[in-house]
């Protein structure tokens, strides 16, 4: 979700020659949420990028939490996919790099944070735990 914008910042702190790890590691989390959607057959609206990301359409009204927490799941477990990839022996420099991307990516992601993954996580998981809040 915020792959972008955490890219951006990075580049304008160590210029372009670096983004490219932090593109890529952006591009893997918000392929793990599409790929979520099409191996649980919920049809994808659109998907847009923003400045902050990627925005994947599709209508939670009609999934259960369960499979909206696996939605929002996916895309930080590609990241630490992507970042158990990079760990075994020496690595080039971009190897270390997209390594540290997905692992910050997927981190900063699962924050409680309602916009962010780990929100729509931690909401569906209570919602489905306690039930609607009445009110």
């Amino acid at each position: 979700m915020n792959g972008l914008l955490f890219s951006a910042v990075f580049t304008l702190l160590n210029g372009v020659r670096d983004s490219l790890p932090f593109l890529l590691a952006a591009l893997l989390h918000e392929s793990g949420h599409l790929l979520a959607c099409r191996l649980l057959r919920v049809p994808i609206r659109f998907v847009r990028t923003t400045v902050t990301g990627a925005v994947i359409g599709y209508d939670p009204s009609s999934l259960s939490y369960a499979r909206e927490i696996w939605i929002a799941a996916a895309g930080p477990l590609m990241n630490l996919a992507g970042f158990l990839v990079c760990l075994p022996g020496e690595c080039s420099r971009s190897r270390a790099l997209f390594g540290a991307a997905c692992l910050s990516l997927s981190l900063f992601n699962l924050l409680p944070i309602r916009r962010l993954d780990g929100g729509v996580i931690t909401n569906n998981l209570l919602v489905s735990l306690l039930g609607p809040i009445q009110g």
